[in-house]
């Protein structure tokens, strides 16, 4: 059997203020469940089971996952005999987690209880039948050798006498009857009593949390506007800023180009001194650097002329080089002369046999890729030159190898 007085020992209250201090966003019905809790402790030592009762399946009801008030429970079920929903509370524990341990332990003394409650009481009742038998054989023997013996006047003392020993018999019925219906008054009593407080700690509690939802509803209303506020001011200002962004990204485009721009007109003065120094391939390398740049104004006309003194002359002087270069064995040299006359003179007079050189050139420095790419060039674009046949001829031997 297990002592209610000692067990109380092993439940201590839940200090709800610590907890709050550690999580203040925990839940009313987990605050609720803790004020009943605790005062269902309060109830089983001042012998309130019924109500501590009451309060704990409340607890249980609005926390599912409180093991302590559900282990509780089950001491208390334990306590008033009832013993199967005992054990229903104590296997709910041992499936969790926590306090799994104590509920098992819980388990086998009802289990133990149960046995040696069954062994007492089917030795009680074989008992009570043997002295039962006996005593019925004893009355019936008894009963019939004194009828044979008296006479009337002791058969009517006989009668008298089974009244007077009836009547304790009824009274002590009454006296059960009426102990049941005081039990039964006392326990209906407590019942009704329990369900009274635990009306009014939960009802209020309900629509104390309708009231206190309102002004937190109110309070979460203010807190979105001013959010939403708060969101389109932001927003206005990432706007405001994404433009300025935009605009000052545009403005130093247009700084790098006016930047771009000076730096080529610098190019101009530093080609036309170069011109004036006759050092025209020099000249003809600053002016294809800034070809794409389009000048305006005075530095257009400047490029305009310095391309008309400079190019035409450099063209012819390169070309010379890289011939002799090339007849020289310095294919690598003669390359770099031959691939300057494209950019100096699109138009050159004699592009179609540059072409052809740049062509055998690569030959020579076994780069056939670029070698088949110039003899090409110069057939779709020369075809009625002597050196489109030549290149011709060039692209069947390494077409053949």
């Amino acid at each position: 059997m297990i002592n209610l007085r000692d067990e109380l020992k092993n439940f201590a209250p839940v200090d709800l203020e610590s907890i709050l201090k550690i999580n203040p966003d925990i839940s009313e019905d987990y605050k609720t469940s803790v004020d009943l809790y605790n005062s269902a402790l309060e109830n089983l030592r001042f012998n309130s089971e019924d109500i501590a009762i009451i309060e704990l399946k409340k607890a249980v009801a609005l926390n599912p996952e409180f093991n302590e008030a559900v282990m509780l429970l089950g001491v208390c079920f334990c306590y008033m005999k009832a013993y199967e929903k005992a054990e229903e509370m104590f296997k709910r524990v041992v499936k969790a987690e926590s306090n799994g341990v104590k509920a098992f332990n819980y388990l086998n003394r009802i289990r133990n209880n149960h046995t040696e409650q069954s062994k007492s009481g089917d030795e009680d009742q074989e008992s009570k039948e043997r002295k039962s038998t006996k005593h019925s054989k004893s009355i019936s023997k008894t009963s019939a050798s004194r009828s044979a013996k008296r006479t009337s006047k002791d058969a009517s003392y006989a009668i008298s006498q089974n009244v007077s020993y009836s009547m304790p018999e009824v009274s002590l019925r009454a006296n059960a009857k009426a102990s049941r219906k005081d039990t039964i008054i006392r326990y209906i009593t407590g019942v009704i009593t329990g369900l009274i407080i635990a009306f009014i700690v939960g009802v209020p509690s309900i629509f104390g949390t309708k009231r206190e939802n309102k002004p937190q509803e109110d309070a979460n209303t203010d807190m979105i506007v001013t959010l939403n506020e708060k969101i389109e001011d932001y927003e206005n200002r990432n706007n405001m800023l994404s433009q300025e962004i935009n605009n000052l990204k545009k403005d130093l485009e247009n700084a790098q180009k006016d930047a771009e721009y000076y730096k080529s007109a610098v190019k101009l003065t530093e080609a036309e001194e170069l011109l004036k120094n006759n050092m025209y391939e020099e000249a003809a390398d600053v002016l294809v650097a800034v070809k794409n740049i389009e000048f305006i104004s005075e530095e257009k006309e400047k490029y305009d002329e310095l391309v008309n003194k400079t190019m035409q002359v450099a063209t012819d002087r390169v070309y010379s080089q890289a011939y002799n270069f090339f007849q020289s064995g310095n294919y690598q040299q003669a390359l770099e002369k031959y691939l300057k006359i494209p950019d100096y003179m699109e138009n050159y007079s004699k592009m179609d046999i540059v072409l052809y050189y740049i062509g055998k050139t690569y030959l020579a420095l076994n780069d056939n890729e670029n070698a088949k790419l110039a003899f090409q060039e110069v057939i779709e674009r020369f075809p009625e030159s002597e050196y489109a046949k030549y290149s011709e001829n060039r692209l069947g031997g390494i077409n053949a190898n």
